[in-house]
């Protein structure tokens, strides 16, 4: 009975309330949340059982699998000290700022434009043209924000791992940094499949 009236009373206030900007799920497995749990010491905590945090574990692991109310943002955290490694916390801090960013980034005016001049030496349908495989597909255009969260998320990552005040060739590649690199890459490649980019077509620009 109680748990009905509870569920009533939500739906009654859910409504009324506002949905977070990001949700923000820092993963660990069992024996770190239990190292955590004694690292805190909260009295009524020293008898928590490993079994029901294996389990409270689970249901967050099962609840944040299809989540998709809000922008959901995951760290795994199991090889982070951010209560006593201001290094780990600034990490995290860079992630959380970056993934804002993405959500808060403001719409682009509304421009009216001239139709551009077709010319003779490119033909408008080759201009155009988008490999099948590279079209957007209409269902998963969802998807278009995740990646992007995704992207921005690994790139404030690669800024938090980023040594300051070094030149490029004495910067050793850590770990770390290799694999925020590489899920930013493994996110712009989700993201230009979702937009219908081809990733391939060479850029007049150059890196310096």
């Amino acid at each position: 009975d109680e748990l009905e009236m509870y569920k009533r009373l939500y739906d009654v206030l859910s409504d009324k309330v506002r949905w977070p900007d990001l949700v923000i799920y820092l993963r660990a497995n069992t024996a770190t949340l239990m190292a955590r749990i004694a690292m805190r010491d909260r009295t009524y905590e020293r008898e928590m059982d490993q079994d029901y945090i294996e389990t409270l574990r689970q249901s967050y692991e099962s609840l944040f699998r299809d989540y998709a109310d809000t922008p959901l943002l995951v760290i795994e955290s199991d090889a982070m000290d951010f209560v006593r490694n201001p290094e780990d916390l600034s990490v995290i801090e860079n992630r959380i700022d970056a993934a804002l960013a993405g959500i808060h980034q403001p719409a682009l005016p509304d421009i009216q434009t001239q139709p551009l001049q077709r010319t003779a030496r490119i033909p408008p349908k080759e201009k155009m043209t988008i490999p099948p495989q590279l079209k957007p597909d209409p269902q998963a255009n969802w998807k278009t924000l995740e990646n992007y969260l995704h992207l921005t998320e690994a790139i404030g990552r690669i800024g938090g791992t980023l040594p300051r005040n070094l030149a490029p060739e004495q910067i050793v590649p850590t770990d770390e940094l290799q694999q925020a690199i590489q899920d930013a890459a493994y996110a712009l490649k989700a993201l230009a499949q979702h937009t219908g980019v081809d990733l391939r077509t060479n850029s007049p620009g150059k890196l310096g």
